[in-house]
């Protein structure tokens, strides 16, 4: 899974970003958050982004 998240992220658009909000372009076929199916969101997608770009821990 972690594969699929990897290659979803690099997918990620993102539209505007400042220290209040980001806007990113959905991907089509990708839940807006998570549900029962505990398919990958892009609420996680941008969680890790953020991560990422950011050097954060959680």
């Amino acid at each position: 899974m972690e594969d699929g998240k990897n290659k979803m992220q690099n997918k990620i658009k993102v539209i505007y970003e400042d220290n209040h909000i980001i806007v990113v372009e959905k991907i089509p076929n990708v839940p807006s958050q998570e549900d029962k199916t505990e398919d990958i969101s892009m609420l996680s997608l941008v969680k890790e982004y953020l991560k990422e770009k950011y050097n954060k821990p959680r």
